[in-house]
């Protein structure tokens, strides 16, 4: 007695019980002597495909007659691959990135779902991403929290797509991305990421301006007003700012907290958040002459991606020069009647406070003595 088994097409013969023997998707079992009533049960096995039906019939012949050959083959046993797919991904993104600058996650955004099926056909699912997505180097636009659509994959085939994220001021990013699909999938463990860690470098602009006034009277008071702010986007540390005096000036005191140093001023001013505007001044008196020339600067150990602003124009100061004339008179007591006698006027306590060059004016201020008794004047 022989029972043969002819294989469905796709299938992969793996064993078969009771000596079966396959031969290029045959298997045959050769049983010899059944005696009446005697049963033999043979089992084969065999990998299914990737999807699809399969349709399988047995047959049994003897060389000794049989009466009844309709039970000789048995009905079609049709069975319904269910396809399974083993989904998995892996993600990269930069381990550090600016402030407020653009950084790129690879391969799948934020919660992908990307469909991997077996079989041809059926419903797409989406990825979950945000602000912009680039599958294969395409870009696909689409809902912060909506879908993108990966479509069939085929066994073994590789999707790559990418998101692009604007960073906060600071902080550190952990990011996962997780896949599924309808398709049964028989390992779970690799269908969430491991966390990609970014750290986010804090940058700030920090500019600052200077004002003071055109004109300044000699040996008079002038305040410089410097005004510091922080454009962002992170918040500025140990931001301190410099005033270097024009020569000649006087440093009389600084807000703030400035301190003068052999004609340096320094502040010290701490942190500044985004957004934030510091102002301090500085009082200095002017010299008796000349022209004053002051910028100011400021730095801080954060980054500062914008340094055009980081010294101010300079304020430029003419300074006015001004001249304290005084005099003062002497003559005698007493005289005698017809007599001749002498009343002096002479130059007392002649103060220049300011001189802009020797005659510069044309002239320089001075008292007048006149002699008076001989008829002669004399200056």
């Amino acid at each position: 007695m022989v029972v043969t088994d002819t294989l469905p097409l796709g299938v992969s013969f793996v064993s078969a019980s009771g000596g079966g023997v396959n031969t290029s998707g045959v298997v045959s079992w050769s049983l010899g002597t059944l005696a009446s009533g005697q049963v033999s049960n043979l089992t084969v096995t065999v990998t299914v495909p990737a999807s699809g039906t399969l349709t399988n019939v047995a047959a049994v012949s003897s060389s000794t007659g049989d009466p009844n050959s309709t039970n000789n083959v048995t009905a079609p046993v049709i069975t319904t691959v269910t396809p399974v797919a083993d989904v998995g991904l892996g993600k990269t993104g930069p381990a550090s990135v600016f402030a407020s600058s653009n950084l790129v996650l690879h391969d799948f955004s934020d919660e992908l779902r990307a469909v991997q099926r077996q079989q041809r056909g059926g419903d797409g699912h989406s990825a979950v991403g945000r602000e912009l997505c680039e599958r294969n180097g395409r870009r696909i636009e689409h809902q912060r929290r909506g879908e993108l659509d990966i479509g069939h994959i085929d066994s073994g085939q590789v999707s790559n797509v990418s998101v692009t994220v604007t960073a906060p001021a600071s902080g550190s990013l952990t990011n996962v991305a997780t896949v599924s699909s309808p398709t049964g999938d028989p390992n779970s463990t690799n269908n969430v990421t491991a966390p990609v860690i970014t750290t986010v470098t804090p940058v700030a602009d920090v500019g600052l301006g200077k004002t003071g006034p055109a004109n300044v009277l000699a040996a008079s008071n002038l305040v410089y007003t410097i005004s510091v702010t922080n454009f962002g986007p992170s918040s500025a540390s140990s931001v301190v700012v410099t005033d270097t005096l024009p020569l000649g000036v006087t440093f009389v005191s600084a807000t703030g907290g400035g301190a003068n140093n052999s004609g340096v001023v320094n502040w010290s001013l701490g942190t500044l958040a985004s957004g934030q505007v510091s102002n301090v001044t500085v009082t200095v008196t002017a010299p008796a002459s000349g022209s004053l020339t002051n910028t100011a600067s400021v730095s801080t150990p954060t980054g500062d991606p914008n340094s055009t602003n980081n010294v101010t124009a300079p304020v430029i100061t003419t300074v006015t020069a001004l001249a304290d004339v005084g005099l003062g008179k002497s003559g005698p007591a007493n005289v005698l009647a017809a007599s001749q006698s002498g009343l002096h006027d002479f130059r007392d306590e002649l103060r220049s406070l300011q001189r802009q060059q020797r005659n510069r004016n044309g002239h320089v201020a001075a008292g007048r003595d006149l002699r008076l008794g001989d008829g002669r004047r004399s200056q």
